[in-house]
């Protein structure tokens, strides 16, 4: 999964290179963006509430012809998770609760497809994304540290929707990290997942 994810990387940077006279959809233009991320995870396959954090950064659109254009960010990326308790069988299966995010520096590249409507350009698109931990503020009513054994790497994929009317970009997208963000001995925190809608403003 790595490999692919790495493959789809480097194929999209190096689309982003392309001219943008090959586009439809006029010059290359770069802005910044901020949004709203709302995320959960999952610990000892219980799901988390999902928690309302923030990214913001800037962002590059280049048009490469044939109704397609590449978007790559760097972002500065909250993620959140929080739960209440957790029923098991012993002692050991309990945990009262457990609040937290983690930052990180994270670049995303969308793939996008859509028509140049001339006052608006509808799309649909595909992102891979990896990033790295910048900091994490994890509170738990036990006695585990999360921070010390958390993943400094993350990666996954993103799928969503947008519009570009003029210099102003709205989107929305489903993404899953892959891979654990916490492995302990006795347990993990798997499957950080979420919807993400930005606004961005193009110059």
């Amino acid at each position: 999964m790595k490999k692919l994810l790495s493959a789809i990387m480097a194929i999209a940077l190096a689309l982003s290179a392309v001219p943008a006279s090959a586009g439809n959809f006029g010059s290359s233009r770069f802005g910044f963006q901020g949004g709203l991320t709302s995320s959960s995870a999952s610990i000892k396959n219980f799901e988390t509430k999902s928690v309302s954090q923030y990214h913001v950064g800037v962002t590059a659109q280049f048009p490469v012809g044939m109704g397609f254009c590449i978007q790559p960010s760097l972002l500065y990326q909250v993620k959140g998770m929080s739960l209440d308790q957790i029923a098991g069988s012993s002692a050991d299966d309990v945990i009262n609760s457990i609040e937290g995010k983690v930052g990180f520096a994270e670049i995303p590249v969308q793939v996008q497809w859509g028509p140049d409507l001339l006052l608006f350009r509808p799309y649909v698109f595909a992102e891979p994304f990896i990033g790295y931990r910048l900091h994490e503020d994890i509170f738990s009513s036990s006695d585990i540290s999360y921070a010390d054994e958390m993943k400094k790497l993350e990666y996954g994929f993103g799928v969503g929707a947008g519009i570009d009317i003029w210099k102003l970009q709205v989107s929305a997208k489903w993404f899953w990290n892959m891979g654990t963000i916490y492995r302990g001995e006795s347990e993990s925190l798997d499957k950080l997942h979420g919807l993400s809608v930005t606004l961005s403003i193009f110059f």
